[in-house]
Protein backbone atom coordinates (compact mmCIF):
# COMPACT_ATOMS: atom_id res chain seq x y z
CA UNK A 1 0.00 0.00 0.00
CA UNK A 2 1.23 3.47 -0.41
CA UNK A 3 3.64 5.14 2.42
CA UNK A 4 3.52 1.38 4.29
CA UNK A 5 7.29 0.67 2.89
CA UNK A 6 9.78 2.57 4.59
CA UNK A 7 12.16 4.62 2.61
CA UNK A 8 15.47 2.83 4.11
CA UNK A 9 14.06 -0.78 1.82
CA UNK A 10 12.79 1.21 -1.12
CA UNK A 11 13.78 -0.29 -4.13
CA UNK A 12 12.63 0.05 -8.00
CA UNK A 13 15.15 -2.04 -9.65
CA UNK A 14 16.61 -1.26 -13.07
CA UNK A 15 15.08 -4.19 -15.73
CA UNK A 16 17.79 -4.22 -17.64
CA UNK A 17 20.88 -4.08 -15.16
CA UNK A 18 18.78 -6.65 -13.22
CA UNK A 19 17.23 -8.41 -15.69
CA UNK A 20 16.60 -12.71 -13.86
CA UNK A 21 16.29 -14.42 -17.51
CA UNK A 22 18.99 -16.35 -17.06
CA UNK A 23 18.53 -17.49 -13.60
CA UNK A 24 16.54 -20.39 -12.60
CA UNK A 25 14.86 -21.12 -9.14
CA UNK A 26 13.58 -24.84 -7.90
CA UNK A 27 11.66 -25.46 -5.35
CA UNK A 28 12.65 -28.45 -3.49
CA UNK A 29 12.23 -29.73 0.27
CA UNK A 30 13.30 -32.49 2.61
CA UNK A 31 16.06 -33.84 4.57
CA UNK A 32 19.42 -32.70 4.64
CA UNK A 33 20.81 -35.63 3.26
CA UNK A 34 17.92 -35.82 0.42
CA UNK A 35 18.86 -31.82 -0.70
CA UNK A 36 21.84 -33.08 -1.13
CA UNK A 37 21.27 -36.41 -3.37
CA UNK A 38 18.75 -34.36 -5.06
CA UNK A 39 20.98 -31.85 -6.42
CA UNK A 40 23.71 -34.05 -6.86
CA UNK A 41 21.77 -36.46 -9.06
CA UNK A 42 18.80 -34.55 -10.49
CA UNK A 43 18.76 -30.75 -10.10
CA UNK A 44 22.19 -30.29 -11.07
CA UNK A 45 22.85 -32.50 -14.06
CA UNK A 46 19.93 -30.96 -16.02
CA UNK A 47 21.44 -27.35 -16.00
CA UNK A 48 25.31 -28.31 -16.17
CA UNK A 49 24.63 -27.26 -20.36
CA UNK A 50 22.99 -24.05 -19.47
CA UNK A 51 24.25 -22.26 -16.01
CA UNK A 52 27.41 -21.22 -14.84
CA UNK A 53 26.91 -21.53 -11.18
CA UNK A 54 25.31 -24.07 -9.63
CA UNK A 55 23.92 -24.18 -6.08
CA UNK A 56 21.08 -25.55 -3.66
CA UNK A 57 20.20 -23.80 0.23
CA UNK A 58 19.39 -25.97 3.52
CA UNK A 59 16.53 -24.12 5.15
CA UNK A 60 16.08 -23.29 8.98
CA UNK A 61 14.01 -26.62 8.95
CA UNK A 62 17.20 -28.74 8.58
CA UNK A 63 18.74 -26.56 11.69
CA UNK A 64 16.04 -27.40 13.72
CA UNK A 65 16.43 -28.86 17.78
CA UNK A 66 16.81 -32.56 17.08
CA UNK A 67 18.74 -32.38 13.52
CA UNK A 68 21.77 -34.19 12.60
CA UNK A 69 23.09 -31.80 10.25
CA UNK A 70 25.88 -30.62 12.64
CA UNK A 71 26.96 -33.79 14.51
CA UNK A 72 30.90 -34.62 14.22
CA UNK A 73 29.95 -38.77 13.16
CA UNK A 74 27.37 -38.48 11.01
CA UNK A 75 26.35 -34.85 10.02
CA UNK A 76 27.02 -33.01 6.55
CA UNK A 77 30.72 -32.39 6.99
CA UNK A 78 31.62 -36.42 8.11
CA UNK A 79 32.43 -38.64 5.61
CA UNK A 80 29.49 -41.50 6.04
CA UNK A 81 29.10 -44.07 2.97
CA UNK A 82 25.53 -44.50 4.52
CA UNK A 83 24.44 -40.71 3.99
CA UNK A 84 24.83 -38.42 1.16
CA UNK A 85 27.15 -35.31 2.58
CA UNK A 86 29.88 -33.19 1.84
CA UNK A 87 32.53 -35.51 0.49
CA UNK A 88 29.68 -36.76 -1.98
CA UNK A 89 29.02 -33.27 -3.02
CA UNK A 90 32.71 -32.40 -3.77
CA UNK A 91 33.19 -35.63 -5.84
CA UNK A 92 30.36 -34.02 -8.04
CA UNK A 93 31.82 -30.71 -8.39
CA UNK A 94 35.18 -31.62 -8.99
CA UNK A 95 34.08 -33.51 -12.11
CA UNK A 96 32.35 -30.08 -13.95
CA UNK A 97 35.68 -27.64 -13.48
CA UNK A 98 34.09 -25.40 -15.48
CA UNK A 99 30.60 -24.32 -13.52
CA UNK A 100 31.21 -21.98 -10.43
CA UNK A 101 29.67 -24.06 -6.95
CA UNK A 102 27.92 -21.55 -4.28
CA UNK A 103 27.78 -22.79 -0.71
CA UNK A 104 25.24 -21.40 1.57
CA UNK A 105 24.25 -20.99 4.98
CA UNK A 106 20.89 -21.74 6.57
CA UNK A 107 17.88 -19.75 6.69
CA UNK A 108 16.75 -18.55 9.99
CA UNK A 109 13.61 -18.27 12.03
CA UNK A 110 11.92 -16.23 14.70
CA UNK A 111 12.27 -19.89 16.43
CA UNK A 112 15.32 -20.95 14.71
CA UNK A 113 17.67 -20.04 16.37
CA UNK A 114 18.82 -22.68 17.52
CA UNK A 115 22.34 -24.51 18.85
CA UNK A 116 22.27 -26.90 15.87
CA UNK A 117 21.97 -23.60 13.71
CA UNK A 118 24.88 -22.03 15.10
CA UNK A 119 26.80 -24.67 15.11
CA UNK A 120 26.11 -25.89 11.56
CA UNK A 121 26.56 -22.24 10.26
CA UNK A 122 30.11 -21.87 11.98
CA UNK A 123 31.09 -25.05 10.62
CA UNK A 124 29.95 -24.14 7.40
CA UNK A 125 31.70 -20.56 7.56
CA UNK A 126 35.12 -22.51 8.65
CA UNK A 127 34.82 -24.99 5.70
CA UNK A 128 34.10 -22.18 3.35
CA UNK A 129 37.12 -20.68 4.85
CA UNK A 130 39.42 -22.70 4.73
CA UNK A 131 38.72 -24.90 1.21
CA UNK A 132 38.67 -21.67 -0.60
CA UNK A 133 34.75 -22.18 -1.30
CA UNK A 134 32.36 -19.18 -2.35
CA UNK A 135 29.93 -18.85 0.37
CA UNK A 136 26.29 -16.88 0.80
CA UNK A 137 26.32 -16.12 4.38
CA UNK A 138 22.63 -15.81 4.20
CA UNK A 139 22.19 -16.54 7.92
CA UNK A 140 24.59 -13.53 9.08
CA UNK A 141 22.93 -11.38 6.62
CA UNK A 142 19.20 -12.49 8.28
CA UNK A 143 20.67 -12.39 11.82
CA UNK A 144 21.42 -8.20 11.89
CA UNK A 145 20.27 -5.37 11.29
CA UNK A 146 21.09 -3.26 8.56
CA UNK A 147 23.38 -0.93 11.54
CA UNK A 148 24.56 -4.64 12.08
CA UNK A 149 23.01 -4.94 15.51
CA UNK A 150 22.31 -8.59 16.56
CA UNK A 151 19.06 -10.50 16.47
CA UNK A 152 18.26 -13.28 18.83
CA UNK A 153 15.43 -15.82 19.19
CA UNK A 154 11.83 -15.49 20.16
CA UNK A 155 12.46 -17.23 23.30
CA UNK A 156 13.58 -14.15 25.51
CA UNK A 157 10.26 -13.93 27.62
CA UNK A 158 9.05 -10.61 25.92
CA UNK A 159 6.10 -10.27 24.10
CA UNK A 160 6.12 -9.17 20.74
CA UNK A 161 3.47 -8.57 18.01
CA UNK A 162 3.83 -8.12 14.00
CA UNK A 163 2.01 -5.95 12.38
CA UNK A 164 -1.02 -8.29 11.81
CA UNK A 165 -1.86 -8.15 15.27
CA UNK A 166 -0.40 -11.68 16.06
CA UNK A 167 1.71 -11.85 19.21
CA UNK A 168 3.83 -14.42 20.84
CA UNK A 169 5.33 -14.01 24.43
CA UNK A 170 7.82 -17.89 24.84
CA UNK A 171 9.49 -18.55 28.21
CA UNK A 172 12.83 -17.07 28.70
CA UNK A 173 15.40 -19.84 27.69
CA UNK A 174 18.58 -17.78 28.81
CA UNK A 175 20.09 -18.69 25.86
CA UNK A 176 20.78 -15.28 23.27
CA UNK A 177 20.41 -17.65 20.04
CA UNK A 178 21.11 -15.98 16.37
CA UNK A 179 17.72 -15.72 14.66
CA UNK A 180 15.87 -13.72 12.28
CA UNK A 181 15.55 -10.35 13.02
CA UNK A 182 11.72 -8.95 14.10
CA UNK A 183 11.43 -6.83 10.63
CA UNK A 184 12.72 -9.50 8.59
CA UNK A 185 9.71 -11.93 8.91
CA UNK A 186 6.08 -10.88 8.87
CA UNK A 187 5.84 -13.86 11.35
CA UNK A 188 6.57 -14.34 14.95
CA UNK A 189 7.29 -17.91 15.12
CA UNK A 190 8.43 -18.42 11.69
CA UNK A 191 11.28 -17.27 9.10
CA UNK A 192 9.26 -16.70 5.72
CA UNK A 193 10.70 -12.91 4.16
CA UNK A 194 7.67 -10.88 3.81
CA UNK A 195 6.29 -9.01 1.07
CA UNK A 196 7.27 -6.00 2.71
CA UNK A 197 10.53 -6.93 4.35
CA UNK A 198 13.39 -5.67 4.73
CA UNK A 199 15.01 -8.82 4.78
CA UNK A 200 14.24 -10.11 1.61
CA UNK A 201 15.71 -6.76 -0.13
CA UNK A 202 18.79 -7.41 1.36
CA UNK A 203 19.14 -10.67 0.72
CA UNK A 204 18.39 -10.11 -2.44
CA UNK A 205 20.86 -7.41 -2.99
CA UNK A 206 23.47 -8.97 -1.99
CA UNK A 207 22.83 -12.06 -4.17
CA UNK A 208 23.35 -9.46 -7.26
CA UNK A 209 26.57 -8.03 -5.70
CA UNK A 210 27.86 -12.43 -5.08
CA UNK A 211 26.81 -13.18 -8.68
CA UNK A 212 28.45 -9.78 -10.12
CA UNK A 213 31.88 -10.88 -8.70
CA UNK A 214 31.43 -13.81 -9.50
CA UNK A 215 31.25 -12.37 -13.05
CA UNK A 216 34.48 -10.63 -12.41
CA UNK A 217 33.21 -7.03 -11.41
CA UNK A 218 35.82 -5.72 -8.84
Amino acid sequence: MNGSVTTRILFDPDPIRYNRDNWTYEFTEGGWIELTRHFIEELAPQYLSSKDVLSYQFTYLNVADGEDIAQPDDGFFSENPNRTDIYDLEAFISQHPDQTFVFWTTSLARGIGTETAQQFNDQMRQYALSNGKILFDVADIEAHTDQGVPCYDNRDGIEYCNQAGKCENHPDDGKDLLAICQDYTTETDGGHLGSVSAGRLRLVKALWVLMARIAGWE
